[in-house]
C-alpha cells in the first residue's frame, strides 16, 4: 500500500514547518494561515493547526516513518540540510 495523501493536526505548525522543511529538507508544496503541505517523495505531508482551546488529548499522538532503500541510505543521511542527525 502507498500512502499519497497524509493529513495530521498540529499544536505548533511552526516547529513542523522548521522540522520538515529545514531539518529534512522536504520542499513545502503549500503554505496557509493554518496549514502546511510538505512533499514527501511522491506522497503529500499536510499538517493542520488544531483550533484554539482544543486539549492535546484530542490531537492524539503520531509516529511518521519513510523507508528508504538501504542502498540509498547513506546518500539520503548526508543530504540532509541540517547535517545527519
Amino acid at each position: 500500500m502507498k500512502i499519497v495523501d497524509l493529513h495530521l493536526v498540529t499544536h505548533d505548525l511552526a516547529a513542523q514547518h522548521a522540522f520538515y522543511a529545514r531539518v529534512l529538507g522536504f520542499p513545502v508544496l503549500s503554505t496557509g494561515q493554518s496549514a502546511i503541505t510538505f512533499g514527501a517523495g511522491d506522497s503529500r505531508l499536510t499538517f493542520a493547526q488544531i483550533p484554539q482551546g482544543m486539549t492535546r488529548e484530542w490531537s492524539g499522538a503520531y509516529h511518521v516513518a519513510f523507508t528508504i532503500p538501504t542502498n540509498q541510505f547513506a546518500a539520503q543521511r548526508h543530504g540532509l540540510p541540517g547535517g545527519s542527525p
